[in-house]
């Protein structure tokens, strides 16, 4: 039931968004990335974070960047990721607008900022 939930977000992506293959993919609340690995094969590369290491990160993919940092306050410059992805995390962080904020800011102008939230 979860992977045809997160199947069908990926389906309302890719009718918004038409992948080149040479994007880098910024995925905040990453959780176990299960979600974002259902992107590699759009995207050149995927950058997750979350707020607590999950182990599952130990599965090693040459496409895959996991780290730990806060996402209301990212540890990125202006303007480096092609896509920007927010998927059922908003409702954990404390400051939704400011996490809104530097997921846009991370977001090149060019880019595609989605934020999905779970019916």
């Amino acid at each position: 039931m979860f992977l045809s939930y997160q199947q069908r977000i990926l389906k309302e992506i890719l009718k918004n968004y038409r992948f080149s293959g040479q994007e880098i993919l910024f995925d905040g609340g990453y959780g176990d990335g299960s979600f974002s690995r259902l992107l590699l094969r759009h995207v050149r590369m995927v950058v997750g974070i979350d707020i607590d290491f999950n182990p599952i990160w130990n599965i090693r993919h040459e496409k895959c960047q996991f780290l730990i940092a806060d996402v209301c306050s990212l540890p990125f410059r202006d303007r480096v990721f092609d896509i920007s992805l927010e998927k059922d995390m908003l409702h954990y962080v404390k400051d939704p607008e400011k996490t809104l904020r530097e997921i846009i800011r991370v977001t090149s102008e060019k880019g595609y900022s989605n934020s999905c939230r779970g019916k």
